[in-house]
């Protein structure tokens, strides 16, 4: 199937269950795209791939469960990748995957967002966190 669309054996690889998130970090690193779900958007995985540096092309849906990918997206300013329907998520991702030089673009944009997202801002969220716990604290809630 895959041949027939133009994408070469070399493109693709099928790996076995990572137990080590590290080593799913480092497998994802090295993917092109990710393409999410509709029904059950990615959400941790998602992140996690993202964080790799790899883009991810998503569709909302109506639940809760399938809106985790558009959530990504517009946290990280990529809307571009996020179809409107089920038909323009295939348009994207088809053109993405045949235009490599795009793709190379997408990621280093990615990674320009990453650094300056408070997505991953890991020193924000605790600071907020922490404001959130010494507030319930003096409401003594």
């Amino acid at each position: 199937e895959f041949a027939r669309e133009g994408v070469g054996r070399a493109r693709l690889l099928f790996s076995p269950f990572c137990v080590a998130k590290q080593d799913f970090l480092t497998l994802s690193g090295g993917a092109d795209l990710f393409l999410d779900n509709f029904f059950y958007n990615a959400g941790t995985t998602g992140s996690d791939v993202l964080f790799a540096g790899v883009p991810v092309v998503s569709c909302a849906g109506r639940r809760t469960l399938a809106r985790m990918g558009a959530s990504l997206a517009y946290a990280l300013e990529f809307t571009t990748l996020l179809g409107r329907d089920a038909q323009d998520y295939v348009k994207i991702a088809v053109q993405l995957g045949r235009n490599r030089l795009q793709v190379a673009k997408i990621k280093q944009k990615l990674d320009r967002q990453l650094k300056s997202s408070h997505l991953f801002d890991v020193d924000r969220w605790v600071l907020g966190y922490e404001v959130l716990l010494l507030t319930l604290w003096d409401a003594a809630v």
